[in-house]
C-alpha cells in the first residue's frame, strides 16, 4: 500500500511552471490524498498557480498577512494532519528555512518529509527534511544523459618532455 501524502506548496517561493514535476515527484512517493497551494493570489504573479489549481482540483489557500503568512498557514496545516495521524509523507514545496521546523517536527513524529524546491534553497530546510531535490534537476539530467551517450572523441596525450640534462657543479 502507497503512503498517504499530502503535498504543501509554498506559491511565493517556487515557480508554477514546476507543478508537472511536483505533481511526479509527490505520486511516486505514495498517494496524494491532500494538495494545497499556499500565497497571496490577489497579485499577478501567482494567476498561473490559480489556473493550476482550477485544472487539478486543488485547493488554494489565500494569505493576505504579509511576509511569512504563507509559511504560517503551511505549518498549522502540517500540525494539524500530524494530530490527524492520517499521513504518512507530506511532500514540502517551498526553498523558504522557515519552514524547517516544521519538517523536523514531522519527521521526529515518523512521518517522511520530501523537500521540493529551487537551486537557492537554503542548507537548514535541505538537512531538515527526509530527503531534499531540486526542482528542474531532472530535465537537466536527462539533456546531460542524452550528451553522456555520444562517446566522445579519444584524446590524445602530450608527449612527455625529455628530462633536463645534469649540470656539473665546480666545488669551490
Amino acid at each position: 500500500m502507497k503512503a498517504r501524502t499530502a503535498i504543501f506548496i509554498d506559491c511565493e517561493n517556487v515557480p508554477a511552471k514546476f507543478w508537472p514535476e511536483i505533481e511526479a515527484r509527490a505520486a511516486a512517493l505514495g498517494a496524494v490524498n491532500l494538495c494545497r497551494l499556499y500565497g497571496d493570489f490577489t497579485e499577478d504573479r501567482l494567476t498561473r498557480w490559480l489556473n493550476i489549481a482550477r485544472e487539478n482540483c486543488l485547493q488554494p489557500v489565500l494569505q493576505l498577512g504579509g511576509k511569512n503568512a504563507a509559511d504560517i498557514a503551511i505549518t498549522i496545516a502540517g500540525m494539524d494532519l500530524l494530530h490527524q495521524g492520517k499521513t504518512e509523507a507530506v511532500v514540502l514545496v517551498s526553498s523558504d528555512q522557515d519552514l524547517s521546523p516544521l519538517a523536523h517536527r514531522l519527521r521526529a513524529a515518523g512521518i517522511k518529509v520530501l523537500g521540493l524546491g529551487n537551486a537557492n534553497t537554503p542548507v537548514a530546510l535541505r538537512k531538515a527534511c527526509s530527503e531534499f531535490q531540486e526542482l528542474g534537476i531532472a530535465a537537466q539530467d536527462a539533456t546531460a544523459t542524452k550528451a553522456v551517450a555520444q562517446p566522445a572523441a579519444p584524446k590524445q596525450q602530450a608527449p612527455i618532455p625529455p628530462a633536463p640534462k645534469p649540470v656539473a657543479v665546480k666545488a669551490a
